[in-house]
């Protein structure tokens, strides 16, 4: 077989290909022993009868259009790979040539990926600023005063007036325009009165009372309450106390660290020191993201590159099915969706107000993609194996397990991609001896977390033994 390329105008390709004689031969004979199985001819029991009887009954055309169907499509996708193009459409076949007992020739024009030129990127990072990140005292003990809060207990308020923070247990009955409001008596009704209650400046005329009181309460029943006719009116309420709580924090000590860690950490200080590393990785995350998008603007902006129409198309449909989605997990429908935004009228509206994300998202990929062949980017099995661990920490699944679902097939392929894609990323991003050092702290996190996830699941067996 040989090939020869011609390049069109709007990233556009035409591969001119001649296929020899005796390949069109083999292809004929498979056409014919697939033919023959189907068609009955008389005289021959079926599949049968000699080539030479089938081209007569059926005709040379009707054999040449099945071989053709087949020598074509392995033809094209070999010239493809020998070529190198990277086609993002379905080619034009055009036959040149097609007599008995010489080569085939034909043509095929496809759309392929663009060819995008490059800026400078791997100096990019050097003119974008990168947050120093620190963690102050207060924002420790802030997250200490969130552990404390999350085990609070409610203990009752002796002799206590309702003030700002605290806990009441009240019944109450009301009327509104001249009926039951509520429909019943509430019973047993707890509310955290600076939460609000039951409506609007409820809990806020409690303040001062103690347990046992009698409190009159007047409300005006909000715009947004669900039975329109009661929307405005004024509610007239008999509001009885009968409990008051107060919230008691846990001291902060060592035994409050080891308690709210579950042993994790056996003091305070350890638990400082693990609250001021999760959050300074926090921030950390935080301000790489955004110091990467930075990068990656600039890289994709100093790109020359003519986005293909198909491409963008493809992104607009994927956005189109990625909001559907999110849409059902709200049951809520994409017509729904277009009636509440006034400024779409129909789906294509809306398809077309996204069209510059698209482009822009579209764009950015290929230049990633670019720049990832160009360095020569991969996935090695230490990036394979590292992904599964966290996947499996993530879904506190057995790493075996994880490797057996995600190392085979369309599910290895997709992995492989993400970490080419966070490869090609750090490259632009960071210094060669920060990827190392990321990566070797990433790995030993990783492993710690493991061996913890390990240590509890055999301490349950145990439990249960």
């Amino acid at each position: 077989m040989r090939v020869s390329l011609e390049k069109l105008e709007k990233n556009k390709v035409t591969l001119e290909i001649l296929v020899e004689a005796e390949k069109v031969e083999e292809a004929l004979e498979r056409a014919y022993r697939k033919l023959v199985k189907r068609v009955n001819i008389p005289g021959f029991r079926k599949g049968k009868a000699p080539r030479v009887i089938l081209e007569r009954y059926i005709g040379k055309g009707a054999l040449y259009d099945e071989a053709l169907d087949d020598i074509l499509a392995e033809s094209y996708q070999a010239s493809v790979e020998e070529t190198g193009i990277r086609p993002i459409g379905q080619p034009d076949i055009e036959l040149l040539e097609l007599e008995e007992d010489k080569p085939l020739k034909f043509k095929a024009t496809v759309e392929v990926m663009p060819e995008v030129e490059l800026g400078d990127y791997m100096k990019v990072k050097e003119s974008i600023d990168r947050e120093e990140v620190t963690v102050s005292e207060e924002e420790v003990d802030e997250g200490l005063e969130r552990l404390r809060e999350g085990r609070a207990t409610l203990v009752p308020d002796e002799g206590g007036e309702v003030n700002q923070d605290s806990f009441v247990m009240v019944d109450f009955e009301g009327e509104c325009d001249g009926e039951p409001f509520p429909p019943e008596p509430i019973k047993g009704y707890l509310l955290q009165v600076s939460e609000g209650g039951f409506l609007p400046g409820f809990s806020e005329q409690l303040i001062g009372a103690s347990v046992g009181d009698e409190v009159e309460v007047k409300v005006t029943v909000p715009e947004d309450y669900p039975e329109e006719e009661k929307r405005g009116k004024e509610v007239h309420l008999k509001v009885q106390i009968k409990e008051l709580k107060r919230k008691e924090l846990p001291d902060l000590n060592d035994e409050f660290a080891k308690e709210a860690t579950e042993g994790r950490f056996e003091t305070l200080q350890e638990l400082r020191e693990n609250l001021t590393n999760n959050l300074r990785a926090t921030k950390q995350r935080k301000a790489d993201d955004e110091y990467e998008r930075k990068v990656l603007e600039e890289v994709v902006k100093a790109a020359q590159v003519d986005v293909p129409e198909v491409l963008v198309g493809r992104q607009l449909d994927a956005m189109l099915d990625d909001l559907r989605a999110t849409l059902e997990r709200q049951n809520l429908s994409l017509d729904a969706y277009i009636e509440f935004h006034e400024e779409f009228e129909s789906v294509e509206q809306l398809r077309e107000s996204l069209r510059p994300r698209a482009d822009e998202a579209v764009k950015r990929e290929l230049v990633l993609d670019t720049i990832t062949r160009k360095e020569g980017v991969e996935a090695l099995p230490e990036d394979l194996e590292l992904e599964a661990q966290k996947i499996a920490l993530a879904y506190a699944q057995p790493v075996d397990t994880m490797k057996s679902f995600l190392l085979t097939g369309d599910n290895k392929r997709r992995l492989e991609d993400g970490i080419v894609r966070r490869k090609t990323v750090e490259l632009l991003c960071y210094t060669a001896e920060e990827v190392v050092k990321r990566r070797e702290e990433e790995a030993e996190e990783v492993r710690k977390r493991l061996e913890e996830l390990e240590k509890a699941r055999s301490s349950r067996e145990g439990a249960r033994e």
